[in-house]
């Protein structure tokens, strides 16, 4: 989902999948693009997931940053 917020932007990707263990993702280079690209423009990524609940990628742009 995308969402345009008074404080900024907001991006959520989920799915109800099997989930894995954030600490072994972390050592991949495409959460680390994530995470990079997003403080690139003063935003923050946050990954939820555990084994067998899915996964949530949450990215928010804060609104000072967009203009």
């Amino acid at each position: 989902s995308f969402e345009i917020k008074a404080n900024g932007l907001l991006f959520e990707i989920k799915d109800n999948g099997i989930g894995f263990t954030p600490d072994r993702a972390n050592k991949g280079i495409g959460f680390a693009n994530m995470t990079r690209r997003a403080k690139l423009f003063s935003g923050t990524f946050d990954l939820d997931t555990s084994p067998g609940n899915g996964c949530k990628i949450t990215i928010i742009f804060p609104a000072e940053r967009l203009t």
